[in-house]
């Protein structure tokens, strides 16, 4: 019987210590849950990727606007290649400090038709394909116009054309159009990845060169 006592007492005196090693744990996981938050990104509850430490490259502009996400150089240790979004699709382009680089130089467009009437195409990455790659379009830009290619889908097509020719470099039977563009028919092609060409004024971005690098805190050495 007094075992009993001994016992029903031991309970009452560790029950409430239960109780508040629990409160204080779930008041530490609270805590804990709200720092979290406090570092994620906006629209949920929690970010892994944050989280995890993963934490993208971006390039920004004078006034510390984002540029775009750094995806690689541009092979000239200068150049960086960027993905930013344009009319709500991402984009590669390439920019230096200076700014957006031009990079339309003999600009390829194919067409359905044989006469390069239609649909502008062109091809989404750097070369012709058979398969829609990983990668968002590149756009080339001329200026302060950046055109990609949208929507890309297999394509057969029967004439090209090319921009940024003079008329000594358009020769029959290729026909040369002022001031710059040559259109040259050809057989019909095996289909191809190839999207409308659509473009861009980057101008309406609004962003200010220098472009630079902006290095995160995390990265900073110890």
């Amino acid at each position: 019987m007094r075992l009993l006592r001994l016992s029903i007492v031991l309970l009452l005196v560790l029950i409430p210590t239960i109780g508040a090693l629990g409160a204080s744990k779930h008041r530490k996981a609270l805590k804990m849950l709200k720092l979290l938050k406090e570092v994620d990104g906006a629209g949920s509850g929690l970010d892994a990727d944050t989280v995890r430490g993963l934490v993208p490259l971006v390039l920004v502009d004078a006034a510390g606007r984002v540029v775009g996400t750094y995806i690689g150089d541009a092979g000239n240790d200068v150049d960086a290649v960027i993905v930013r979004r344009i009319n709500d699709k991402p984009v590669r382009l390439i920019i230096g400090g200076a700014g957006f680089r031009a990079n339309s130089n003999a600009l390829l467009f194919l067409y359905e038709s044989d006469d390069c009437t239609g649909p502008r195409l062109m091809y989404p990455g750097l070369g012709a394909g058979s398969e829609v790659g990983v990668f968002p379009p590149f756009a080339y830009v001329a200026g302060h116009i950046a055109t990609y290619a949208t929507n890309p889908a297999l394509h057969a097509t029967r004439s090209s054309s090319v921009n940024g020719v003079s008329e000594a470099q358009c020769p029959p039977p290729s026909i040369f159009t002022p001031p710059d563009t040559c259109c040259t028919a050809s057989p019909p092609n095996e289909a191809q990845v190839l999207g409308e060409a659509v473009t861009f004024d980057l101008d309406t971005l609004g962003l200010t060169p220098p472009f630079q690098l902006d290095v995160p805190q995390t990265a900073a050495s110890p």
